[in-house]
């Protein structure tokens, strides 16, 4: 593992063309092979139920599988989305587009929001089971939802299994209301909102701008729990992303001394490779963990030889009830592992902001341009010596950072007052005067990343200095006023 390098260019390039193509092939229908079909499902469609549909276009060589949103008649006068209430299967080698959202003729989907509803049925089943075997199953445009139909504590919304060779995406949904309980053998230590795999070599995961909110994963025996609204493992050579999703409201907990481990999500990369980019956390939270919690927003763990990119994350106003010692963000590497994060803004927690800590001497987390502030008991906890911070602002929290066994920092701002635009409404961007301007280096471990957190280019060079900032948002003065107060958060 070479720790100067974020990401090595095979695995960047991998990223940021499965990202682009996905987001084509989930615009235009699926490629019709000679088999290849389409099928409608809703009221208006060939088929009343999406199990129907989906069974129809396995037995004709893949294709879509278009999904009407269903409206149902108000006493009092108005139409609303109702749901279809049904488990939903799909295990293919086959291509499975299942999109939601279209209106009662097929003709479009709905531009304004809104999508197809599901609604599960039966104990600790998963709404919608996808596995993939060879193939490449897509999910789009649903609102699957938790609560009425299955009852408290009976449900998780989507299950994911990709196995060798294969690709599972999941875009531009809701996923929200579902409680999970662990015991009873049903194989889910977490995920409420979503339970993901990347298990082969190239199996591969997408998930990318859900709202995936309101999900909890109650532990109920002595083993851990896991991410209350989002899991995502990958082994043997899985590669998985975690991209645009706003994650709120989510929980884990657990009172039967298993422990608790990110209250929004958990990210483990058990070999290949992991990215988190652009996802915003915030409201998640761990309660009644009698064995100890980590985590409130989310917890990541690299091991053999794995690697995560984080990067553009924010995680503000995520809490613990009752463990005290909690971060809103907790990130580990075991032997051989790295995790490369760079842009990312820890606020308002409440205990700490960030815990890094490599267990090896070739485990390597290496952290640059973050902005840690407000959290009221520590900033930065680092531990072992291939934990390095740079590029970081620590202010206003409790005590601004703790190093431990090695764990070592450079340009980072802790003792003046970085001038942030407006930390009272979540704006910390930097005001004109800020002492964070040109005060970075352009040289961490790898280079600093090219962008800030709102995508604008680092260094920023228009005021004469080609040298990076501190924090995780690049000053320019390019403003009406010159002072940044016209910048919004």
């Amino acid at each position: 593992m070479n720790a100067s390098k974020p990401i090595p260019p095979k695995h960047r390039l991998f990223a940021l063309m499965l990202h682009a193509a996905t987001m084509l092939l989930l615009i235009a229908p699926a490629s019709r092979g000679a088999l290849a079909t389409t099928a409608t499902v809703g009221p208006h469609g060939t088929y009343a139920t999406i199990q129907a549909g989906v069974n129809q276009v396995l037995t004709h060589g893949g294709g879509d599988v278009l999904v009407e949103v269903k409206f149902c008649h108000s006493p009092l006068g108005y139409d609303y989305v109702c749901p279809y209430v049904e488990n939903i299967l799909i295990g293919a080698s086959l291509e499975v587009n299942l999109r939601g959202g279209w209106n009662a003729d097929f003709s479009s989907q709905y531009t304004d929001g809104t999508l197809s509803q599901v609604k599960g049925t039966g104990s600790n089943n998963p709404v919608m089971l996808l596995v993939a075997g060879g193939g490449t199953i897509r999910v789009s445009a649903f609102d699957i939802d938790g609560t009425g139909v299955t009852g408290y504590s009976q449900t998780l919304g989507v299950a994911a299994n990709s196995g060798s060779q294969s690709l599972i995406v999941i875009l531009g949904n809701r996923i929200h209301d579902h409680s999970l309980l662990t015991a009873g053998g049903n194989g889910y230590a977490g995920g409420a909102g979503i339970h993901a795999v990347a298990n082969g070599a190239n199996a591969t995961i997408t998930i990318d701008a859900n709202e995936i909110f309101d999900n909890v994963v109650y532990g109920t025996d002595a083993s851990p729990s896991y991410g209350g609204g989002v899991s995502i493992d990958t082994f043997n050579g899985g590669h998985a992303s975690f991209n645009l999703n706003d994650v709120h409201g989510n929980s884990v907990s657990n009172a039967n001394n298993g422990g608790c481990h990110g209250g929004g999500l958990w990210a483990q990369a058990d070999t290949g490779f992991l990215q988190l980019d652009s996802n915003a956390y915030r409201g998640n939270m761990q309660f009644a963990c009698s064995n100890g919690a980590t985590g409130d927003a989310a917890e990541i763990s690299a091991a053999d030889a794995a690697e995560i990119d984080i990067r553009n994350e924010r995680w503000t106003s995520n809490s613990v009830a009752n463990d005290p010692g909690v971060y809103e963000v907790f990130m580990r590497a075991a032997t051989n592992a790295a995790i490369y994060a760079g842009n990312g803004l820890v606020t308002h927690g409440t205990w700490g902001g960030l815990y890094a800590q490599s267990d090896a001497s070739n485990a390597h987390i290496i952290i640059s341009n973050f902005t840690i502030a407000d959290n009221p008991v520590l900033g930065f906890r680092g531990v072992g010596s291939g934990t390095q911070l740079w590029n970081t602002i620590l202010w206003n929290d409790g005590s601004p950072y703790q190093l431990d066994n090695g764990a070592s920092f450079a340009y980072c701002l802790f003792a003046s007052d970085p001038l942030f635009v407006d930390a009272a409404n979540g704006n910390y961007r930097l005001a004109k005067g800020s002492p964070a301007i040109n005060a970075g280096t352009n040289a961490p471990p790898g280079g600093a990343y090219p962008k800030d957190l709102d995508g604008i280019t680092r260094p920023y060079s228009g005021d004469g200095f080609a040298l990076t900032d501190i924090g995780a948002y690049e000053f320019h003065d390019d403003s009406i006023f010159g002072n940044g107060f016209d910048q919004q958060p």
